[in-house]
């Protein structure tokens, strides 16, 4: 017959060692599972793992498909790269139409003709007031004793003024103006020739007047340029890789009879088209760059006939980056619209 006291004591250890606020220092519990916490980051790191590790291995299978036909590649990115050269070059030559109008602003100059009652002590001071308008730059006075003798040297026709008793030529004030758009010039013109002692006015604007219209004609020019010829390489972009998912057409029916969605099997084609794009603008910057090059030596030499001393700016960094990222994203956009109207009608 057992011992009830016996009994009892194993009892007590029993009740002991299940409840956790009793348990002996040092004891393990044990663990049912991992903490929510824990298990969602373990989902959201091994999710965003797999993501990078997808994208990773789609960029890395286009690349070397495109590298082993390098001869269909090399001519498709020609292609683009033309055809993302033409505007870029417009672009350029409006940049520098305005920086070289902005060289000869001092062309553009206003010319007063004074009155002959004018006296010369009153013209200086006419010309030392007009100099305290921000508008103007410089002003120059040219006395009728001086527009006497020019004109007699460039005209020959000094023996017919040496006959004359009096002066017939006025003074005049040649301004200069700050401001270097032709609305601005002619607003200063218009200004000007309602002053007290000017009799008559001339504005030398007719030329600036035509850079302007030729800069912005260039510069819009460039612009439609732009967005044509993107539509035409998305156009070129979207029909190569449309021809790419028709040569793989058997082996897309087999990633989705595996569960491969649309997202999933487009993922490669897209990665194509931004590596036509990007190696389309890397070569429109290299033909920039000797393009400008070229041109840089002739239009300069031209430049310094006039008077001028200019130098042709573009194809630099920034603009072979931003050429870059456009053929990028014409790529990738051409390759995204091919493959949202191809892949849907290839059914297992």
């Amino acid at each position: 017959m057992r011992n009830p006291e016996n009994r009892s004591r194993r009892r007590e250890q029993a009740i002991k060692v299940k409840d956790p606020k009793k348990r002996p220092r040092g004891a393990r519990t044990q663990e049912t599972g991992p903490s929510p916490a824990r298990a969602v980051t373990g989902r959201l790191s091994r999710g965003a793992s797999g993501f990078m590790d997808a994208h990773r291995n789609a960029a890395t299978e286009s690349f070397q498909r495109l590298l082993d036909n390098a001869a269909a590649t090399l001519s498709t990115a020609s292609v683009i790269g033309i055809a993302l050269l033409l505007p870029a070059l417009l672009v350029i030559a409006g940049n520098n139409l305005s920086q070289l109008a902005g060289q000869f602003r001092t062309d553009a100059t206003i010319t007063l003709y004074l009155n002959l009652d004018v006296t010369e002590d009153r013209a200086l001071q006419l010309s030392e007031d007009l100099l305290t308008r921000n508008s103007i730059d410089s002003v120059n006075y040219v006395s009728r004793d001086q527009a006497r003798a020019d004109f007699a040297t460039w005209s020959g026709l000094g023996d017919i003024l040496a006959t004359l008793e009096e002066n017939p030529l006025p003074g005049a004030l040649v301004v200069v103006p700050a401001g270097t758009g032709a609305d601005a010039i002619q607003a200063l013109h218009e200004e000007l020739r309602e002053l007290e002692e000017v009799e008559h006015s001339e504005a030398d604007l007719q030329w600036l007047q035509r850079l302007q219209s030729l800069t912005a004609l260039v510069e819009r020019t460039g612009l439609v340029l732009s967005l044509l010829l993107g539509a035409g390489v998305i156009l070129v972009i979207g029909n190569t890789i449309q021809l790419a998912i028709d040569g793989r057409s058997a082996e897309i029916v087999v990633s989705k009879l595996v569960g491969a969605t649309d997202s999933y099997v487009a993922r490669p084609f897209l990665y194509t088209g931004l590596f036509y794009g990007l190696a389309g603008g890397i070569l429109a910057a290299l033909l920039q760059l000797l393009v400008v090059f070229a041109l840089a030596g002739p239009l300069q030499d031209l430049v310094l006939q006039y008077g001028g001393n200019y130098r042709l700016q573009g194809g630099g960094l920034p603009t072979a980056l931003i050429l870059l990222c456009f053929g990028g994203l014409l790529g990738w956009t051409g390759a995204m619209l091919a493959a949202q109207r191809q892949l849907p009608a290839i059914n297992p």
